[in-house]
């Protein structure tokens, strides 16, 4: 049944990386704790113990301790930050000093020793059980304290814990700050941890590479005389600038840029409190090809591909590319480059300016034989622009992403059903169309597509093994990263970051072969999308965020185990409702919730997007969705705000350098 294959899947996440299961989610979240598992294997010697008693007014008090990372007995033994993480599964925990409401909340002589040094502890656990948790129940103890008590909140702030880079070689660990968080539709409080300056995104979409269901100002005008989708190509869903043949195609591209390029959109940002823009750009946008020249695919897609370049050359986007980069600078925002379009399309999805059928596996930027080809080389040189570009304006560029949403299909039991769905509509109109297809079955699975079908709905269904299949996709998605950042790296410094993007089921497979080190290939951070599309929509808040339940935990794991940073570069609000009058789903409380999910697990996130006609998708322009009023700037802002000094340079203390020095955690 469908409840013992999650309980199966359930125990296996488990073992990978410390899930839970449906049911302790569901119990966790009514506590207001997201993560909180019963720990399968009882491990006292990597077990963080309580902090001690605190001042008089209050007992001491018994609380759940974190559950560990199952470590051989004693590994976890060093006695500073870079020997501990030098040992896979061990992190580094400390207090860093002067902390003037250590001594009243926790005692003259407090002992270190039991909530910091070397350990193969949980941080995001560590930050409620064994710091906050403690705290707030002394706290309840006494009439005239609260759980945001500036004090007790200043005291949780001084606990920090880094996470190791493996054989990445960054000799900067991941570092993270225990904070608290409150549930505005709950008022429970939360210990989380947190990156210092955590990124508050906005995507600006539609820009540069429209999309025709945002329907942003000027969309018309933009998509005047194109048929509708279904009129144009066989199967294509939406109306792409690829079809715009006017003659006028320029000067419409010239309008609807003025339309939609405002600086007003920038200060919005600002004063709602995000902190970094996200910045799609096309190929077209970055380079030039020859005349008559267009990226490799069949004649049909080159034709519309054609009509991308001849809107205007690369130099005359440079005009609104600048005017962004000065509207976030004079707001006091970043940006970040991303490639959101590869020549050939890395998907066949609106997304990247040319919807090219029925399902996103028609793509061309790979052969079928996913080694590199000439759209692969094109593809490079439009990141060595951006990169030039993020070089130029370094005062304001975070840094780029390589590339946009990559065809994901993947077996994983929850992807299963949109892969079935992208084999039946190849069915229709010839598998040798669909690239993502080639590069994850053999020839003889594809000749035999309701085969592939039913093997699909059986591992379902009945728990069998789903069909072989082979990497490619991601073999030629690394090695293209590969080449992407060596050209961005003639440009960019060593320690700006370069993003690779990939979707939440392939990041286990990174974490085992992305192989990109430090030194040769500068500081790499990893970025993911959340997204699902339910059919009903998703109404009830509990139900939308175990819709995320999965997704959540390969963050976790991929932030705790991978070696490297990551951040979520898109999420959004959609699928609740219609967004009118009538939706009463608290996307307030659902944008909060994301967002404390993905600062507890990732450097931050970003939006999509800033505006569009829909609520759910440009909640920042509007603020409105359906019935209620989503509240960025509480959200963005620290859950508790208070005159305690913040901590921008932390002084890591250990054994040999440390004004308040560790006590070296015993043998037990």
């Amino acid at each position: 049944t469908k409840k013992e294959f999650d309980f199966l899947f359930d125990r296996i996440d488990r073992n990978l990386d410390g899930s839970i299961s449906s049911q302790e989610f569901d119990d966790a979240e009514k506590h207001g704790l997201f993560g909180q598992a019963t720990p399968a294997v009882k491990q006292p010697a990597e077990t963080p113990l309580p902090l001690p008693q605190l001042p008089a007014h209050a007992g001491p008090v018994t609380l759940p301790v974190s559950m560990p990372v199952p470590l051989p007995r004693g590994a976890c033994t060093a006695t500073s930050e870079t020997a501990c993480l030098r040992i896979d599964g061990c992190r580094w925990f400390w207090l860093s000093t002067p902390c003037s409401n250590c001594e009243r909340w926790l005692g003259k002589h407090m002992d270190q020793e039991r909530v910091t040094g070397c350990h193969g502890w949980d941080p995001v656990r560590y930050c409620h059980e064994s710091i906050f948790e403690p705290l707030r129940q002394t706290c309840l103890q006494n009439s005239a304290c609260t759980p945001s008590d500036p004090g007790l909140v200043d005291v949780v702030r001084h606990f920090h814990f880094s996470v190791g880079r493996r054989d990445v070689g960054n000799p900067h660990p991941i570092r993270r700050t225990c904070d608290v968080w409150v549930d505005s539709s709950t008022g429970a409080s939360v210990g989380q941890p947190r990156t210092q300056n955590w990124l508050r995104g906005v995507n600006y979409g539609g820009r540069f590479v429209p999309e025709e269901f945002l329907e942003l100002p000027g969309k018309d005008a933009l998509y005047a005389g194109v048929a509708a989708a279904s009129n144009n190509f066989q199967g294509t869903r939406a109306r792409s600038i690829c079809d715009i043949t006017a003659l006028d195609n320029g000067d419409r591209m010239a309008r609807y840029l003025n339309e939609n390029i405002k600086d007003e959109h920038f200060r919005k940002m600002k004063e709602l409190g995000f902190n970094i823009v996200r910045l799609p750009l096309a190929y077209w946008n970055l380079i030039d090809l020859p005349a008559g020249e267009t990226p490799d695919g069949p004649p049909t897609a080159k034709a519309r591909w054609a009509n991308l370049q001849r809107m205007m050359p690369a130099r005359g986007y440079m005009k609104w590319i600048n005017m962004v980069f000065d509207f976030a600078s004079s707001a006091g925002l970043q940006v970040m480059p991303d490639l959101h379009s590869a020549p050939g399309g890395q998907s066949g999805n609106e997304c990247t300016g040319c919807d090219l059928g029925p399902t996103d596996a028609i793509f061309h930027l790979f052969p079928a034989d996913g080694q590199p080809g000439r759209n692969v080389q094109l593809a490079v040189q439009a990141i060595g622009k951006m990169a030039e570009l993020c070089a130029t304006r370094k005062d304001v560029c975070f840094g780029i992403e390589l590339l946009n949403e990559p065809y994901g299909a993947h077996l994983d039991i929850e992807y299963m059903d949109d892969l079935r769905k992208d084999i039946e509509s190849c069915m229709k109109i010839g598998m040798h169309k669909c690239r993502g297809l080639q590069l994850l079955y053999n020839e003889r699975q594809l000749q035999e597509p309701k085969s592939l079908i039913q093997q699909l709905q059986d591992a379902k269904q009945l728990q069998r093994a789903p069909p072989p299949h082979k990497n490619t996709s991601r073999e030629a998605l690394r090695n293209f990263y590969a080449q992407g950042i060596q050209a961005a790296r003639f440009h960019m410094g060593h320690d700006q970051p370069i993003v690779l993007m990939d979707w939440p089921p392939w990041l286990g497979w990174w974490m085992d072969n992305a192989k990109f080190t430090y030194p040769k290939h500068g500081n790499i951070i990893f970025a993911t999308h959340f997204y699902k599309f339910p059919h009903p929509w998703t109404k009830a808040l509990q139900s939308a965020k175990h819709d995320f339940h999965r997704d959540l935990h390969r963050l976790k794991n991929f932030f705790l185990n991978s070696g490297y940073d990551i951040m979520v570069s898109e999420w959004a609000l959609n699928s609740h409702g219609n967004g009118d009058g009538g939706d009463s789903f608290d996307y307030n409380a659902y944008a909060e919730w994301n967002i404390y999910n993905f600062n507890q697990l990732s450097m931050g996130s970003m939006i999509w997007n800033y505006d569009s006609r829909w609520g759910a998708w440009g909640a920042i322009a509007s603020q409105k969705v359906g019935q209620s009023f989503v509240n960025w700037r509480k959200i963005n802002a620290p859950s508790i705000q208070h005159s305690a000094k913040q901590f921008d340079n932390l002084a890591v203390p250990d054994q040999q350098n440390s004004a308040l020095p560790l006590v070296q955690v015993k043998q037990q």
